[in-house]
C-alpha cells in the first residue's frame, strides 16, 4: 500500500496563539498518497481520493503508540480535497496533542510520541518530504520485524 500510493510524510510543528504568545503545542504528522498509477478520471473528492484516504487511514491507525501518554492523537476527516504538491495528492493529518491542557507548550511526551510514529512509519517504508524510486527498498532487504 505505501508503494502503491507512494506514501510519504512530513512533521511540523502545532502552533497555538495562547495569551497573546505563539506557543508549539503538538506536532502535525502529514501523510499524503496519489492515486494508483494509471488511475483515469481524477477530481478532488472522488472515489478513488477515497480510497486513498482509507489506506491512508489504515496506515495512521498502525503507527499510533497504543499505551496511554499524557499526548493524544487525532486523524483528520477526509477533506475531498486533492493537495498539489509536485503530484496530487490525498491528506491525512495526525494531530498529537496534549490529552489534558491542549494549549499547553510542547513537552516529551508529544515528542516521544512523534518520534515513535515517524520510525513505525520509516519501518514501513513511508519516505520524508518526497517519494524517490531510488529509496524504496525491496522486501529481501528490510530489517526484520522485532
Amino acid at each position: 500500500m505505501v508503494i502503491r500510493h507512494k506514501v510519504v510524510f512530513d512533521v511540523r510543528p502545532a502552533l497555538s496563539v495562547y495569551t497573546g504568545e505563539r506557543v508549539t503545542i503538538g506536532f502535525d504528522v502529514e501523510l499524503r498518497g496519489t492515486h494508483e498509477r494509471g488511475a483515469k478520471d481524477i477530481s478532488p473528492g472522488c472515489s478513488q481520493c477515497e480510497a486513498v484516504w482509507e489506506d491512508l487511514k489504515r496506515l495512521a491507525e498502525a503507527v499510533l503508540p497504543h499505551d496511554v501518554r499524557p499526548s493524544d492523537y487525532y486523524l483528520t476527516a477526509f477533506d475531498h480535497s486533492i493537495h498539489e504538491t509536485g503530484r496530487l495528492d490525498v491528506q491525512l493529518t495526525i494531530e498529537i496533542r496534549h490529552r489534558e491542557g491542549y494549549n499547553r507548550p510542547l513537552d516529551e511526551s508529544e515528542e516521544r510520541s512523534v518520534h515513535d510514529i515517524s520510525t513505525s512509519l520509516r519501518r514501513l517504508g513511508v519516505q520524508e518530504h518526497d517519494w524517490s524510486e531510488f529509496r524504496v527498498m525491496p522486501a529481501s532487504l528490510a530489517p526484520p520485524d522485532r
